[in-house]
């Protein structure tokens, strides 16, 4: 059951990624167009310990192969965190996320191709 799941598509890798939650952690699979076959980035192994909602906050940056999720758990929206998920280290991090948009709810994000930016 992946409520909230978010689709992305990495056009230089010519794969989409389905990232969300499951069991309390974030879990990736990728489906390869041209196999048509989906195989597990991450699933039980590294990533956010605490609830990770993706849902309509994720995309893909080509420039840094970098999936940019931002995150808030349902019962505390007020505390959002933007995690970075490396695709080529297969590796998590988090980010600092601005103070003026932490209390705000429905965040979108997109990237900023021109000018290479996170935009929120």
């Amino acid at each position: 059951h992946r409520v909230g799941s978010t689709l992305v598509y990495a056009s230089d890798q010519n794969l989409f990624y389905l990232v969300g939650e499951a069991k309390k952690k974030a879990f990736i699979q990728a489906y390869d167009p041209k196999t048509k076959t989906w195989a597990d980035v991450v699933t039980d192994g590294p990533g956010p310990k605490e609830s990770f909602q993706s849902a309509y906050q994720t995309v893909y940056d080509p420039g840094t192969k970098s999936i940019y999720s931002l995150s808030s758990d349902p019962m505390k929206p007020q505390q959002v965190t933007l995690y970075r998920f490396d695709t080529t280290k297969k590796e998590f991090s988090k980010l600092p996320v601005a103070e003026e948009i932490t209390h705000l709810a429905w965040h979108s994000v997109t990237l900023d191709q021109k000018g290479k930016r996170l935009v929120v």
